[in-house]
C-alpha cells in the first residue's frame, strides 16, 4: 500500500432514509412519524404558527413562548421542573420569525406522563404575573446587554434595510417594549396562534401504535380552523448597493453582515445555489475563510449562508474584523463575489465541496432525530415536501462549473446588497 496516494472517492448515488408517515391528529392538526433507532428515547416537537411575524404587540410571541414553562392550570414552574427532572425528561420552547416549537424528549417508560405535561403547556399556561415579572426582566437584562454588541447592530441594521421597519421580518424591539407588554397580551397571542391554529406534531423513536395513541389522546384535543397562508414578500433587490454603519469608536472588532434576498428553498435552483454558496462561504475551506483568515489574517472566522424563511430566504455574510481593516475586508468579500461570477470553479475544488455537501446529507439523515429535524424544516420552508432533499443529493452530484457560474452571475451580483456594519469610529 502506497500511503502517498489517496483512496479513490465516490459520491453515493442515494440515501436511505428512514420512513416518515403522516397521518391527521384529530381536529388539531397532522402528526409526522419518524420511526427507527434503537434507544429508548422519543422525541416530540409541536410546530406551532405563532412566530415574531404573526403578533400585534412587539415581544408578543417571544414572550408567550418564554413563558409556556412557567406555570401551568395544574402544576407551578417549580413542580413541573421537579417532575421533569424526576423523570429524565425535557420539555423546551423556542420562538422564531414563522413558527414556535415545544420539544419533549423521554422514555418510553415515561412516555404518558411527559405526554401529559406537554399537553398542559401546550393548552392550559397559567402566565403567573409573578413569573411572568421575573421573565421580562431578565430579557429586559439580556436585551439591554446585545444592544451594545456591534454584531447585534449589524445585524439589525441588514434586516431593517433589506425588508423595511415595517415588515414583520424587518421590525426590531426596543426597550420600551419591554414596559408595553401585559399578561393578557400572552393570553390572546396563545389562544389565537397556539390553541384555534393547526399544529404539526412530529414524532421520533421507537414509535409503535402505543405512542401514536398517546399523542392523539394528548395532542389531539380540540378544534383548529387552518387560515389560509398569507405570504410576506420581500422587496426587490433591484436597488444599488446600501451602507449602513453603527459607530463606536472604542470597540477594537466590527461586524460585517452583508446581504440580500435570494430565491427560496421551493425554487427548482435552490440546491445548486447551495453548493455555489458552500463554495463561496459555507464550510472552512471556503473561498471566503481562505481569504480573510488563511492569508489576509482579518478575522478569525468568516461565512456565508442562506437564511431560510417561510415565505423569503436571504444570502447573508458575516464576520467580525479588527476595526482598521474593515473597509479591507469588505473589498475582499466584493472580490470573492466577482471571481465566482467571471471564472468557472476549478473542477478538483467543486469535488472537494460536493464530497462536503454529500457529507453533510449523509448526517441530516443520520438517524430517526436528524430525520425529523429535517421534516421540520421541510415542513416550515417547503410546505412538507419531503423530495426537497432527495432532489438536493441529485443536484450535488450532478451540477456543473457552468451552471454554477450561471447561477453566480444572477445571484452574486451587487444589485440589492446591503452592507451593514457596526464597530469602529464613525465612516468619513
Amino acid at each position: 500500500m502506497n500511503r502517498h496516494i489517496p483512496p479513490q472517492t465516490s459520491l453515493p448515488t442515494h440515501i436511505d432514509i428512514l420512513p416518515t408517515a403522516q397521518q391527521a391528529l384529530g381536529n388539531r392538526g397532522r402528526i409526522a412519524i419518524v420511526n427507527g433507532g434503537t434507544q429508548d428515547v422519543l422525541r416530540a416537537t409541536i410546530i406551532t404558527e405563532s412566530g415574531s411575524r404573526y403578533q400585534q404587540q412587539m415581544l408578543q410571541a417571544r414572550i408567550t413562548s418564554a413563558m409556556l414553562m412557567e406555570g401551568t392550570r395544574n402544576a407551578t414552574a417549580l413542580q413541573m421542573a421537579e417532575q421533569l427532572d424526576f423523570m429524565g425528561s425535557i420539555i423546551e420552547t423556542t420562538a422564531g420569525a414563522d413558527f414556535s416549537l415545544i420539544s419533549m424528549l423521554t422514555t418510553h417508560q415515561h412516555l404518558e406522563r411527559t405526554l401529559s405535561m406537554l399537553a398542559d403547556v401546550l393548552q392550559q399556561p397559567a402566565f403567573p404575573q409573578h413569573e411572568l415579572d421575573i421573565v421580562l426582566r431578565k430579557q429586559r437584562q439580556s436585551f439591554a446587554v446585545n444592544q451594545e454588541r456591534v454584531d447585534t447592530q449589524a445585524r439589525k441594521a441588514l434586516m431593517a434595510n433589506i425588508f423595511g421597519n415595517s415588515h414583520p421580518y424587518g421590525r426590531t424591539a426596543t426597550l420600551e417594549h419591554f414596559n408595553a407588554i401585559d399578561r393578557q397580551h400572552l393570553i390572546d397571542f396563545h389562544k389565537s396562534h397556539y390553541l384555534d391554529k393547526p399544529i404539526m406534531v412530529v414524532l421520533a423513536g421507537q414509535v409503535g401504535d402505543r405512542e401514536i395513541a398517546l399523542v392523539e389522546r394528548y395532542l389531539g384535543q380540540g378544534n383548529a380552523t387552518a387560515a389560509p397562508h398569507t405570504p410576506l414578500l420581500a422587496p426587490p433587490a433591484t436597488h444599488e448597493p446600501i451602507r449602513t454603519h453603527w459607530a463606536k469608536p472604542d470597540a477594537l472588532q466590527c461586524a460585517i453582515h452583508i446581504g440580500k434576498p435570494t430565491i427560496t428553498r421551493r425554487h427548482p435552483d435552490f440546491p445548486a445555489l447551495m453548493v455555489l454558496n458552500t463554495v463561496l462561504g459555507g464550510y472552512f475551506g471556503s473561498r471566503l475563510m481562505t481569504n480573510l483568515r488563511e492569508e489576509k489574517g482579518y478575522t478569525y472566522g468568516i461565512g456565508s449562508i442562506l437564511m431560510p424563511y417561510r415565505d423569503a430566504c436571504l444570502l447573508s455574510i458575516k464576520a467580525e474584523v479588527g476595526a482598521n481593516h474593515t473597509e479591507s475586508a469588505i473589498a475582499e468579500i466584493m472580490h470573492e463575489m466577482d471571481c465566482l461570477r467571471q471564472t468557472p470553479i476549478p473542477p478538483q475544488e467543486l469535488e472537494l465541496v460536493k464530497n462536503y455537501l454529500m457529507g453533510e446529507l449523509l448526517r441530516q439523515f443520520d438517524g430517526p432525530f436528524a430525520t425529523a429535524d429535517t421534516v421540520m424544516g421541510a415542513y416550515q420552508h417547503n410546505d412538507m415536501d419531503l423530495d426537497y432533499r432527495v432532489r438536493t443529493i441529485d443536484t450535488v452530484r450532478t451540477v456543473t462549473s457552468a451552471q454554477l457560474l450561471q447561477l453566480a452571475q444572477q445571484h452574486l451580483t451587487p444589485k440589492g446588497l446591503v452592507i451593514s456594519t457596526a464597530g469602529g469610529p464613525a465612516l468619513s
